[in-house]
Formats: structure tokens, sequence, C-alpha cells
């Protein structure tokens, strides 16, 4: 199997705005249903998904201390990583989970992350207004700085 394989992620929740992650995915499937995506809600099963994957891409809901609705960017390896807060009721983080795939020699050479900073993370909440009114922008900024090309 070849490494040529584009992938993108997103991980949240259903909780308010930590499903953003999921929701900026989706929003990208739509501007391309070729495209390869999943959504988690449990970062460590990346590692079952990365097979023939060259290129990464996790998009996940964040807190920085930046404003709602910054969007970062970092690619692996990173120590910023250390510092940035990814949202989630996952045990297991997604720093650790990358790492793990790191050291077990799966994860891609060309891995970025996308973080958006969110506004409140709260059990039966939806998406807030201002992230979903956002969500085209994210994902048209998202694509643009991935330097994807849709097929």
């Amino acid at each position: 199997m070849t490494d040529d394989k584009k992938l993108w992620v997103g991980i949240g929740s259903p909780h308010g705005d930590d499903r953003v992650g999921w929701e900026v995915v989706q929003a990208l499937a739509d501007l391309d249903p070729g495209l390869r995506v999943q959504c988690l809600d449990v970062p460590i099963d990346l590692l079952d998904l990365l097979e023939g994957v060259g290129q990464l891409t996790i998009c996940d809901a964040c807190r920085t201390g930046d404003p709602p609705g910054a969007i970062h960017r970092w690619s692996w390896p990173c120590g910023e990583l250390r510092r940035v807060e990814f949202m989630g009721t996952h045990d297991f983080g997604l720093v650790p989970a990358l790492e793990l795939a790191d050291r077990l020699g799966l994860l891609p050479n060309d891995t970025t992350l996308f973080g958006i900073d969110v506004f409140e993370v709260r059990p039966g909440a939806s998406l807030s207004r201002p992230l979903r009114v956002a969500l085209p922008s994210f994902a048209r900024i998202i694509r643009e700085q991935r330097a994807f090309h849709f097929i």
C-alpha cells in the first residue's frame, strides 16, 4: 500500500463548540464529496486510521487564550502544542495520541493540526451561533492554508 492517501479528521463531541472539528471536516467534505474525512470523539482512535496515509490533517476545538473563532495551524511535531488546551471529554488527549502514533511509526511525516478557539463546551449545547455562522469561512481558510488540491 502506498502512502499517498490524504485523510482529514475532525475530533470532537456533541457538547457545544467541541463539535467544531466535526463540523469543519464535514464542510470540507461538502466542498469535495471525494474527500476522505473521519469524525472521531476519542483521539486515540486515530491510530486505527493511519495505515497508508501520507498526509494527515486534524481539526479540533481548542483554547489558546485567543478570542473564540481564532484559527491556529501547527505542523507536527510542535512543542507549542503542549500548551494548548484541546477540548473534549476524552481521557487520552490529542497530543499524547499523536506522540504515541509517532513513536509507533504510524504518523505521516506530513501531519498538520488546525485548532479553532471556542466559546463554550457544555453537555447538551449545540454549536454556538458565531461558530456556526463562521463554518464556511473556517473550511475555506483551512483548505487554503493546507494547500490541499481537490481532485
